[in-house]
């Protein structure tokens, strides 16, 4: 039988399994333990949009359950945006007191550093 006509619901296919030759020795099955029991569980194939239950869900249940995933949906945003608030609130207070232990280290590098860069924006400014 050629693979065109083969039965497809026999749980061996032609990548699972092959055949025996006498140069490859004899046959190994590669398809491990489990293959079989899912061919005898799976030997009616479902049709598309086929599903489990026996009736289709109801507009009202469609729209419930939009409702929760966008309520699931925005409390993640809002608790990934808390911890971005509370990120930049304790990255803002790390500078902060870096730059005030730099001033008290540097006073006159910092206070040079500022006309200087007064200068370069009165310049830019005034053209």
């Amino acid at each position: 039988m050629s693979d065109l006509t083969k039965d497809w619901s026999d749980p061996v296919s032609p990548k699972t399994a092959r055949k025996a030759s006498p140069e490859a020795g004899p046959a190994i099955d590669t398809r491990g333990s489990d293959v079989g029991s899912m061919a005898a569980a799976t030997s009616q194939p479902k049709s598309f949009g086929q599903s489990d239950s026996p009736r289709a869900p109801t507009p009202s249940e469609l729209a419930a359950d939009a409702d929760a995933l966008l309520r699931k949906s925005l409390e993640t945003v809002r608790t990934q945006a808390e911890d971005l608030k509370r990120q930049s609130t304790e990255w803002a207070a790390l500078r902060s007191d870096q730059a005030r232990e730099l001033i008290d280290e540097r006073p006159l590098t910092v206070v040079a550093a500022a006309f200087g860069m007064g200068l370069i924006l009165g310049a830019l400014v005034s053209r």
